[in-house]
């Protein structure tokens, strides 16, 4: 099982091998270093003497935080990017992010982003700070502002953009929309904006 694990997190090492253009020079990478394979992580001091950028691919079983990622993060029980993530995150359990997200990223079970989304956020439980030109999914879904759709059976937000915040849902409560509350689909665009 451990070779198994091991031999994913290098194939996921080799995929995210691409750089965006322009980004070697305003980044050192260190490809020496690149794959991380935490097979439990019980406090923060034991991840402090990691670089500070995960830049291909990295595996959390039971714990783990990264500084900022570039690349994927994929775990089983509880992740946290302390930074920006830039690529693809996953866990089982519960994942946070406390700053934005260029890409995707969920869990099974509760996904938090304090900063902006632009991308895709799926989750049981999703909870992000700026929806912006994304997507947000779950069974119950929660945005700060929200300039992108979001889709659950109960979605939230406390100000939608009034072109393009869109809620889709069995409940849907939208703090700015002349109607706060509305079954099916609901938006400032729909009924207006307070």
């Amino acid at each position: 099982m451990k070779q198994l694990i091991v031999a994913a997190a290098l194939c996921m090492a080799c995929l995210a091998k691409a750089e965006a253009p322009g980004e070697s020079a305003n980044m050192q990478l260190d490809y020496d270093n690149l794959v991380r394979v935490n097979w439990i992580v019980t406090d923060k001091a034991s991840t402090q003497d990691q670089s500070k950028c995960v830049q291909r691919a990295r595996f959390d079983l039971i714990r783990g935080e990264t500084p900022t990622c570039h690349g994927v993060v994929l775990g089983v029980g509880d992740t946290r990017i302390a930074g920006s993530l830039i690529g693809a995150q996953g866990t089982i359990v519960m994942s946070k992010i406390d700053g934005g997200v260029i890409g995707a990223c969920g869990a099974v079970g509760a996904s938090r982003v304090d900063g902006k989304v632009m991308g895709y956020q799926a989750a049981a439980a999703a909870k992000c700070g700026i929806l912006q030109n994304g997507v947000q999914a779950g069974v119950a879904v929660d945005a700060g502002e929200s300039k992108g759709v979001q889709v659950g059976i109960v979605t939230h937000t406390a100000k939608a953009d009034s072109r393009k915040g869109i809620q889709i849902g069995l409940i849907n409560f939208c703090d700015n929309s002349k109607v706060p509350i509305f079954p099916f689909v609901n938006g400032p665009w729909l009924f207006g904006e307070k």
